[in-house]
C-alpha cells in the first residue's frame, strides 16, 4: 500500500515526464500536441495537490484543473483560474 507521500510523488514525477513532452513537442513546433502534453502536467500537478489536501488518496477521476483546484481550496487568483 501506497503512503499519502508516495501517492503525491506518483503525480508529481508523472507530470514532470509530461512536462517533458510538452517542450519536446513545442520545440519540434508541434504546438497542439505540445499544449495537451502541458494540460495533463497541469492536471497531475493539481491532483497531487488534491491529494495533499484531502484525506483520500484517490484524486477524483475529472480532467478539469480549475474544478479540482477549487477542491483543494487554493486560490490562484481570478485572473489564473480564467486562464486554466
Amino acid at each position: 500500500m501506497m503512503t499519502k507521500q508516495e501517492h503525491i510523488d506518483y503525480w508529481v514525477n508523472t507530470a514532470q515526464y509530461d512536462w517533458s513532452g510538452a517542450e519536446e513537442t513545442f520545440d519540434a513546433k508541434r504546438y497542439v500536441h505540445s499544449l495537451f502534453w502541458a494540460h495533463l502536467t497541469l492536471e497531475k500537478l493539481a491532483k497531487a495537490h488534491w491529494i495533499r489536501t484531502h484525506e483520500d488518496n484517490i484524486p477524483p477521476k475529472i480532467h478539469n484543473i480549475v474544478r479540482l483546484l477549487e477542491q483543494s481550496n487554493i486560490d490562484l487568483g481570478e485572473e489564473t483560474m480564467k486562464f486554466l
